[in-house]
């Protein structure tokens, strides 16, 4: 019932809130709520998005990407579930660009594209970054804070770095 998904999402955001320190629930709580938005019984889905949204979690996962800087499976982990939450409920995408979410993913793969060695979790990372990315191009606003962030000239900086990144940023990128 609509109850009991909203419920479990709570649960799932608070854990991930109480624990910020671990990692490991990190990325299983974004993998977990990525799952959960995918899950399309009813209103399911826009239940999941509900309860995130109460809980202040996107900025959360926006947070929690900066404080984890180095674990790119993390960082991969969250763009996910991010992205899943902006494809079922368009009002994230107001909710990200509001808080300066942009901004933050920008400074995150300007972090990363200076030492991006083509390793599986990197490219996992773009291929999340760039999905993202898609998503939110979707929405006025955010397309313009894209475009001033320097992200798109910054993923193409990988590109040309790195022939793995190339398949990677052009399946999922389409801003221009």
């Amino acid at each position: 019932s609509s109850v009991q998904i909203r419920c479990i999402t709570k649960s799932i955001v608070n854990t991930m809130m109480n624990h910020s320190s671990s990692p490991i629930l990190q990325i299983y709580g974004c993998r977990t709520l990525s799952n959960l938005c995918s899950y399309t019984y009813e209103n399911s889905t826009k239940d999941v998005c509900v309860a995130v949204d109460q809980l202040g979690g996107v900025n959360f996962l926006l947070q929690s990407m900066q404080n984890n800087l180095n674990n790119i499976f993390l960082l991969a982990e969250s763009c996910g579930s991010i992205t899943s939450l902006c494809e079922s409920a368009p009002w994230i995408k107001d909710s990200i660009f509001d808080s300066g979410g942009i901004d933050a993913v920008s400074n995150i793969v300007r972090f990363h594209v200076r030492n991006i060695v083509s390793d599986e979790d990197q490219l996992y990372f773009l291929e999340n970054v760039c999905a993202l990315l898609m998503v939110l191009s979707t929405n006025s606003n955010c397309v313009v804070a894209i475009k001033s962030s320097g992200i798109v000239d910054d993923l193409f900086s990988v590109v040309k770095s790195s022939d793995n990144a190339d398949n990677y940023i052009s399946e999922h990128l389409l801003l221009t």
